[in-house]
């Protein structure tokens, strides 16, 4: 199976953040892990990391996070 060249991992809770990075990585699935904890974050790694030329592949997205919730960072998106 291709591995999945970047996935970005949305929550604010760290520990969600932490297990599923570890699993993902265990798994061996995913090239990169990325993890961010606000949708603004989030959006501002996804452009970062498009203009390097590795756009994300993968989104885990929380719907409650602060300030921007994942409904508006799909929005946004």
């Amino acid at each position: 199976m291709e591995k999945i060249k970047c996935t970005l991992l949305v929550d604010d809770d760290q520990t969600t953040n932490f297990v599923n990075q570890m699993l993902l990585e265990d798994l061996q699935v995913s090239e990169e892990v990325l993890t961010a904890h606000k949708g603004k974050e989030a959006l501002e790694l996804i452009n970062r990391q498009c203009e390097n030329g590795c756009c994300t592949e993968l989104i885990l997205l929380d719907i409650n996070i602060p300030v921007m919730n994942g409904f508006e960072c799909l929005k946004a998106f």
